[in-house]
């Protein structure tokens, strides 16, 4: 409980503002791309097969899309032994970042247009 919070600190910190800006945000855009579609494909496809619901296997995408912890450790490691080189790194971290904030946004959105409204909540209409 107190280590999750200042690992994630101490990754973002390792961070370099300034490469930030001087990114190559090409990169930045195709590691976002490919991270999301490879969730979306290797997690929500098996998922629609076999549970034989399209919006059931998009759900398990989107919930698989995040990633977190594994991703900085490795991430970390290669710029520890000078691996990955400084603008790629920056460009992980932000990926790590992107794709953990969407999976919420999107599985909400998922279940806001597809969820049945009961009578109870629904609004009158006059």
């Amino acid at each position: 409980m107190i280590f999750v919070p200042l690992f994630f600190v101490v990754m973002g910190t390792s961070v370099d503002p300034e490469s930030i800006l001087h990114g190559n945000f090409l990169l930045i855009l195709v590691l976002g791309v490919v991270a999301v579609i490879s969730k979306l494909v290797g997690c929500g496809l098996p998922a629609a097969y076999l549970t034989k619901d399209r919006t059931c296997g998009l759900r398990v995408g989107y919930g698989m899309i995040s990633r977190g912890e594994i991703g900085l450790v490795i991430a970390s490691i290669g710029a520890t032994y000078q691996i990955v080189p400084n603008e790629v790194y920056t460009a992980l971290i932000i990926m790590i970042f992107v794709t953990s904030l969407l999976p919420p946004f999107l599985l909400k959105n998922s279940y806001m247009t597809t969820a049945p409204v009961s009578p109870e909540i629904a609004p009158e209409v006059s």
